[in-house]
């Protein structure tokens, strides 16, 4: 009857879908692209799964191990939601059964922001080009699915990075880099099931120093490992300057 009285004079009931909502949630936060909102859909290009139930709504899930707990909070956070970040076994061939972290939120409007930008299903998401062209968004896509440390070389240790991925998206990677350093060379080579670029190096120094120099958000291991490879670098260019070496 109320609804009948609503319809008649014009007004618009609320849709189903917000009378059953029981948790608050940014629905629209990827829908400007902020350094963070890159930043996040990066790390879910990464990490991220987007789901579809049988009804048709739409989750996006990320789950991380324990150590990184906090990095879900964040994400948790910068969505402003109030949905629980649950405790769950994940089953490793190689490490066996560790605990890890589950969070996840439905909502058809961020799963249809996501897929505009490019996430499809494991190892086939092609971001758009405007979204390419973000080192937040690369930031996040390394702080998920690449590695920043050392690798000794001829007894020294140099800078590395790798990613890995589907192959679409490491050659985007690859020629964003190529991009910000022209004389890089990043070769996309398949690696078990997947693709692998790995670089060492003077250029690994830069696009370490382009990804995570001056940043508001990153994966704080990662960040860690960069600002190692930042002070080496650092460290060997003054050495440079006094007795003419060359870099790494």
């Amino acid at each position: 009857a109320i609804l009948g009285i609503l319809k008649r004079r014009g007004i618009n009931a609320r849709p189903q879908t917000l009378i059953q909502r029981k948790h608050n949630l940014w629905h629209e936060a990827f829908n400007n692209l902020t350094p963070e909102a890159c930043y996040w859909i990066g790390f879910l290009f990464a990490d991220g799964t987007i789901t579809e139930s049988k009804s048709g709504n739409s989750e996006i899930v990320l789950r991380l191990s324990e150590t990184d707990l906090q990095h879900i909070e964040k994400f948790k956070d910068f969505l402003k939601s109030e949905h629980k970040i649950s405790k769950v076994q994940m089953n490793s061939s190689f490490l066996g059964s560790k605990d890890s972290y589950k969070f996840s939120v439905r909502s058809t409007k961020l799963a249809e922001c996501l897929r505009s930008y490019g996430m499809k299903k494991f190892n086939q998401s092609q971001a758009t080009e405007q979204i390419a062209r973000s080192r937040n968004f690369w930031r996040g896509v390394i702080d998920g699915d690449g590695y920043i440390g050392f690798s000794n070389y001829n007894g020294k240790q140099r800078p590395r990075l790798e990613l890995v991925g589907g192959s679409v998206l490491l050659n985007q990677f690859a020629d964003y880099i190529h991009s910000i350093i022209p004389n890089s060379k990043l070769s996309v080579l398949p690696h078990k099931s997947i693709f692998r670029v790995a670089v060492t190096g003077k250029i690994a120094f830069q696009i370490v120093a382009n990804l995570y120099s001056e940043v508001a958000i990153s994966l704080p291991r990662k960040q860690n490992a960069a600002l190692n490879i930042l002070a080496a670098g650092l460290a060997v260019q003054n050495l440079t300057k006094a007795v003419g070496l060359g870099v790494f």
